[in-house]
């Protein structure tokens, strides 16, 4: 398991990053009453985007949304207007058991650990209120 250290400059891009992607995330799944919202953002990591992973957004009723990282660390997800925590979380490990020809995947790696702080709704401190319609959101 790798570990990171961060300084608080490094914190503040981050969470500086992370309110942004959330104002360009753009999507959730539609509310019962037909409303629902498009975010847009870009998760980066002491300014470099993080090109691999998934972003987490969820209610305390557990409604939940994901969206997969592009290589530029911009995502899209769509969701019901809401307060969401969010986490960000690395691309599981590949079952080396799934490959038929004896050689296993590699794991997928975007050169960079997201920190343990992070990857968990309950310790990330990353809170949004996402309203009807498109919003930007940088984490």
């Amino acid at each position: 398991m790798v570990s990171c250290a961060f300084d608080r400059r490094q914190s503040v891009w981050l969470w500086s990053s992370l309110l942004l992607a959330g104002i360009l995330m753009t999507g959730c799944s539609e509310s019962p009453e037909g409303r629902s919202s498009v975010v847009t953002g870009k998760v980066t990591l002491g300014g470099a985007p993080v090109s691999t992973g998934t972003v987490l957004f969820m209610t305390e009723g557990g409604h939940a949304a994901t969206a997969e990282l592009e290589p530029d660390g911009t995502y899209t997800v769509q969701c019901r207007p809401d307060h969401f925590k969010v986490a960000v979380t690395p691309p599981s490990d590949p079952d080396p058991e799934a490959a038929t020809d004896g050689n296993a995947p590699k794991p997928k790696s975007s050169g960079q650990a997201i920190p343990r702080k992070y990857r968990d709704l309950s310790s990330s401190g990353l809170n949004f209120e996402v309203k009807e319609g498109r919003i930007l959101l940088i984490l």
